[in-house]
């Protein structure tokens, strides 16, 4: 076990997550689990697929009711999606004696699931299809335990499945058209409705049906609406060749004047056939070459059903082997997975053919993992970046493990990652694993620690670097600085599960800020730019991560570190790119990486948004006087010094108590002086406004002389003023004034009356003031847009004002 693992191993092997639509986690040990189903009877033989969010789907076969049902869940994040039932939702229910199996998974759109499978409900075994859509429930028009894609009195079986490109799925299939001699392979399109496409019905159409057996298709789209389909064709002397078809939407077959084309030579015995995208419309087809001894062998096919390529697997093994799984390396290869040996234990391999059939990770062509013996199968799980995780049993029937392999097929976790680890009775089997889209996987297995006797299915997650659940830190606060100038956030975070005792191999956690778009491009050439998953460099110099998203790439520029030390939580202030103002609030994203001293691994945070707000007025101007001569009055004021200064508001009134607003405003500017032209013994009042809209106090000169800050006495009557700005977008300032001193009470209610946030509450001295509002609640969040009302209490008066918040 690796350290990483040890020191996440802290419960017992009884301790289990249950899986709840509700807020939840994968566990960090492999001494838990979070349960998928905990049912009465057996819940075995699971298979899965990833969702494309970072989730799975399972489907089991189940026997809490006595016979061998299906049922299927959908887990992310260590919990079900919500609507999924408890310990699974149905998928064909209630047929005794009906064994069903060949189950087969193919996520949908919009969070629905096809799951296709064979059973023997009337009499025989034909093919069933169900659509789940995304809360779990049967999808309308479908029946409750299946669409039937198949009838009859003959057997029809070995189904596989793949998705159609619009929503539906295609369906291939063997008939037994003679039991023991006589077997085709046939092919269906069904639509998300539950009906069949254009060219198809029930029984579907034929792929091949010549003399002798056609058996044990394949699938897989081909990346523009069709799909190819790759079988066994046997002659008259039982040896087996490679045949495909590409299936159009419609039931169209054009390879071969409908029947097919050979794939593979006239030489030997070829069975097995597995058949993958090579993402570039053509096909990668492998199988099972019979010779002395059987190896694998794979066929590159164009769009027109040419092969172009072929490719020896392991040409060199004195074992026969057997081919289990096919799977794209996401570069226009194959990773091939397959089993030697015929008795207990078994070894299984792996090997990648890139694009032009050079086999990795050497000329040999083939790697044992003597170190993976094992006496059930693997699942194999291949990775967005050209990477694979395989989930599998090591020879103790007590552990379930993973590994993970690079492009070059070296082993990335040292000698693996226990999943799930105990003792007698649990016995852990049919371990199967899914994609979690980013390097790592969800596997899902069944063992007996609930009670000794009877399986249960359990799943776990395991990421890109093989630690489990989530190492990742978590922001849990990005919020304004209180009472500065602006330009920074208060950032908080919970630690990485692995910022613990006793290793501690987290070393520091690294602060990123994204860069705003119009500066990425200057600034990817003037820093050293990383890729996603680049180890992170000594600190020094500007550095930028590039990650590629669905609009492009995203920059993120280094900011600082913060060390390490085993805290459960930590904080930094992180300088914002702009502030808020009264017309604009722009964001600042914000993302944790939790590093070990290398710089790899590490764990990447979810990003935040967060603004910054100038929560600071500038001072009143002083001194501010005034002189009426030749008709006009001339006022001059001492300049403020602040550095985010933005000007100057002049308004005029006709008494001393009048309320500064748009409708009294006679210049905005930034000179300190202003002619007044027209007749003598106008009041006047004076404020500094900042950049971010922030306003002062107000200085008032009156006809009788000249007054600094506050002179002129306080106002006549207690006054609100309307809250400026409105609409308030990220922040608002409430000016009122009190002839006399007085306990005030400055508060916020929504539309219904309801205290949203309480500014004032205290004894406040005769004057105008000015309280600025962050427009969040009492709690700290952010208000939703909408109408609100400023309450003002003071000397036994009342006053309020209505204005709207809007972002």
């Amino acid at each position: 076990m690796s350290k990483l693992l040890l020191a996440a191993a802290f419960s017992t092997l009884g301790a289990v997550v249950h899986v709840a639509p509700a807020a939840a986690a994968w566990p960090t040990s492999p001494f838990a689990a979070a349960t998928v189903s905990a049912a009465a009877g057996d819940q075995v033989q699971a298979v899965t697929v990833s969702d494309g969010s970072g989730g799975a789907f399972v489907a089991w076969i189940d026997s809490r009711a006595g016979n061998w049902d299906i049922y299927a869940t959908h887990v992310v994040a260590g919990a079900l999606v919500a609507g999924w039932q408890a310990d699974g939702s149905p998928v064909c229910t209630g047929f005794v004696g009906s064994v069903r199996g060949g189950m087969v998974l193919v996520p949908g759109t919009a969070g629905d699931l096809y799951i296709v499978w064979n059973d023997a409900r009337s009499g025989n075994d034909n093919v069933y299809a169900q659509r789940l859509v995304s809360n779990g429930a049967v999808a309308p028009g479908w029946p409750l335990n299946g669409l039937a894609l198949t009838s009859g009195t003959k057997n029809q079986y070995q189904a596989r499945a793949c998705a159609d490109g619009a929503g539906g799925i295609y369906v291939t299939w063997t008939l037994e058209y003679t039991p023991g001699s006589d077997y085709d392979v046939y092919a269906t399109r069904v639509l998300p409705s539950g009906g069949f496409a254009g060219g198809f019905a029930v029984n579907g159409v034929v792929i091949n049906a010549a003399l002798y057996p056609q058996q044990h298709p394949d699938i897989a789209p081909d990346g523009s609406g069709n799909a190819f389909i790759a079988y066994e064709n046997l002659d008259a002397s039982n040896n087996g060749l490679i045949w495909a078809q590409r299936l159009g939407p419609g039931g169209q077959r054009p390879w071969g004047a409908g029947a097919g084309v050979q794939i593979s030579g006239l030489v030997n015995n070829q069975r097995n056939a597995h058949v993958v995208g090579n993402g570039a419309g053509g096909a990668i087809i492998g199988c099972d070459f019979y010779a002395t001894i059987s190896y694998q062998f794979l066929y590159y096919v164009n769009s027109s059903g040419a092969v172009i390529g072929t490719a020896d697997v392991q040409p060199s093994l004195n074992t026969s082997s057997t081919l289990t799984a096919l799977g794209s390396d996401a570069r226009g290869g194959a990773w091939v997975q397959c089993v030697t040996g015929v008795n207990n234990p078994y070894s299984w391999t792996l090997a990648r053919v890139d694009a032009g059939g050079v086999t990795h990770p050497s000329t040999t062509g083939y790697l044992i993992w003597n170190y993976f013996n094992s006496s059930v199968g693997a699942s194999m799980a291949p990775q967005a970046d050209g990477s694979v995780v395989i989930a599998y049993n090591p020879l103790s029937p007590y552990e379930a493990a993973c590994q993970a392999f690079d492009p070059s097929v070296t082993p990335l976790w040292n000698h693996g990652t226990p999943v799930a680890v105990g003792e007698a009775p649990t016995v852990m089997w049919d371990p199967v694993c899914a994609s979690d889209g980013n390097g790592g996987a969800i596997v899902v297995w069944s063992d007996r620690r609930s009670n000794g006797t009877t399986y249960d299915l359990f799943a776990n997650r395991v990421d890109r670097f093989g630690a489990l659940g989530d190492a990742s830190p978590a922001i849990t606060q990005l919020a304004d600085v209180p009472n500065d100038q602006g330009g920074a956030v208060s950032l908080q975070w919970t630690a990485s599960y692995l910022d613990a005792s006793p290793d501690y191999p987290i070393a520091r956690y690294s602060i990123w800020r994204e860069v705003p778009g119009g500066a990425a491009a200057f600034l990817a050439r003037t820093a050293t730019v990383l890729g996603a998953r680049d180890p992170r460099p000594a600190p020094g110099g500007r550095l930028l991560r590039a990650q590629p998203t669905a609009v492009g790439v995203v920059y993120w520029e280094w900011v600082s570190d913060v060390p390490a030390r085993g805290y459960p939580g930590y904080s930094v202030v992180v300088h914002t790119t702009s502030d808020s103002t009264s017309s604009a609030n722009p964001l600042t994203r914000v993302r944790v990486e939790a590093e070990t001293a290398s710089g790899t691994p590490f764990w990447d945070s979810a990003p935040d948004s967060g603004y910054s707000i100038d929560n600071l007025a500038p001072a009143v101007p002083a001194p501010f006087t005034a002189n009426y001569s030749a008709g006009a009055t001339h006022l001059h004021w001492g300049a403020n010094t602040e550095p985010d200064l933005f000007g100057y508001r002049l308004y005029r009134g006709t008494t001393a108590s009048f309320v500064p607003g748009a409708s009294s405003l006679v210049a905005a500017q930034t000179d300190t002086g202003y002619t007044d032209t027209g007749a003598a013994g106008s009041f006047y009042k004076l404020s500094a406004i900042d950049v971010h809209g922030n306003e002062s106090g107000f200085a008032l000169v009156t006809p009788s002389g000249t007054s600094g800050v506050g002179g002129g006495g306080p106002p006549r009557a207690v006054y609100l003023a309307a809250p400026s700005p409105n609409p308030a977008r990220a922040g608002a300032t409430l000016r009122f004034g009190l002839p006399r001193d007085a306990a005030v009470s400055l508060a916020i209610y929504d539309v219904n009356g309801r205290l949203v946030r309480e500014l004032a509450a205290q004894v406040m001295t005769a004057g105008d003031h000015a309280v600025a509002w962050d427009v969040r609640d009492a709690a700290g969040d952010p208000v939703a847009d909408g109408v609100y009302f400023a309450r003002l209490g003071a000397g036994g008066v009342t006053r309020s004002q209505r204005f709207a918040v809007v972002r």
